[in-house]
């Protein structure tokens, strides 16, 4: 994919996923890619979420991103991971 702003433009739908166990966050992610959502966001209180990031990444028919990051560490870690943007609330 070239430009995450092109695709946000194109897809439009932001998938974002929170679930307090990996295995219901893996489930809820591959619900929305199968339900035809392209733009997935994983929250950093989800368990293993730079590891479901690397996971999900390397389909390059999605992107993914960490939302609700509080520092640079979780950024840095998301990036490193295969995350495509990053959002915050602050």
């Amino acid at each position: 994919m070239d430009e995450p702003a092109k695709f946000f433009e194109e897809y439009k739908i932001i998938g974002v996923v929170r679930a307090s166990e990996f295995s219901d966050a893996d489930a809820i992610s591959k619900a929305l890619i199968d339900g035809g959502i392209r733009i997935i966001e994983l929250n950093p209180n989800v368990p293993q979420c730079f590891k479901l990031i690397e996971t999900l990444s390397k389909n390059n028919q999605i992107i993914v991103g960490l939302g609700s990051i509080t520092d640079g560490e979780q950024a840095y870690r998301a990036i490193n991971a295969g995350a495509r943007y990053i959002s915050t609330h602050y």
